[in-house]
């Protein structure tokens, strides 16, 4: 999985007139269509989006791995439309998941993970029911619709509806807020020291002869085997080492 979903419980205007008002402009780019006809690449216009709607709910694609994990931007606006707003995403490569859940301004859920530069998740919120069989956290994204699922939406429709494609422009870039500064002080906290410590990607073989290039702590989806994720944890480098012993030596 290389993108990000926002789902919101009003139309796809109302969704856009609420994102315009909490981050700039969205500029459209096309006619409506399925997504596989869609450039879904980013460009020097802005971040691509596409946007559509079905059974009352507004539904974006988005490339820029960005607006679906903002969590100060999606409770905000949850609470201008209101209703129920949810992000997902994951960039797997780099081992990246997020997950942001609001409803009428309070913050539901709060997720994110990145095996590549930190060495534990962030979590707010208590989980959702279905990440007791479907973690947040798989190579495909499974855990990730699940939970989105749970909450009303149904994020396959992506792959039916027409989409319109938009760009945003990130002109106006989301304003911090408690929320995103929490996740900034986490990631101060349980960032790698350097990049001799940031887990490198693997080869990670799947069924079916397929393969995935990402960390070796990404998991597979529920009911597939063939691969055991390594734990998250901060390596014990020597250099780390001697810091901690000049500390306590008073050199440090």
């Amino acid at each position: 999985m290389h993108h990000g979903i926002l789902a919101a419980d009003t139309s796809s205007t109302r969704l856009l007139e609420a994102l315009g008002r909490q981050t700039g402009a969205f500029v459209v780019v096309g006619e409506a269509a399925p997504i596989e006809q869609l450039d879904p690449e980013n460009d020097d216009a802005g971040f691509a989006l596409a946007i559509g709607e079905s059974d009352g709910r507004a539904y974006v694609h988005d490339a820029s791995l960005i607006l679906s994990g903002e969590p100060d931007l999606i409770a905000a606006v949850s609470r201008d439309l209101p209703g129920t707003v949810a992000g997902a995403g994951a960039e797997t490569t780099s081992g990246t998941y997020w997950f942001v859940a609001a409803r009428d301004g309070e913050l539901l859920r709060f997720h994110f993970n990145s095996y590549w530069d930190q060495d534990a998740p962030y979590d707010v919120g208590a989980p959702l029911a279905s990440e007791e069989l479907d973690p947040l956290e798989d190579l495909d994204g499974v855990g990730l619709r699940a939970a989105l699922r749970e909450l009303g939406f149904d994020p396959e429709v992506l792959l039916s509806i027409l989409l319109v494609p938009y760009r945003w422009t990130y002109a106006d870039p989301p304003a911090a807020g408690p929320h995103g500064l929490g996740l900034a002080t986490h990631l101060e906290t349980h960032r790698f020291p350097d990049a001799a410590t940031l887990p490198k990607p693997d080869v990670i073989q799947r069924s079916g002869g397929a393969f995935d290039l990402a960390p070796p702590e990404s998991r597979l989806p529920r009911g597939e085997t063939g691969h055991q994720p390594r734990p998250q944890r901060r390596r014990p480098e020597a250099h780390g080492i001697r810091r901690r012993l000049g500390r306590l030596l008073g050199r440090g």
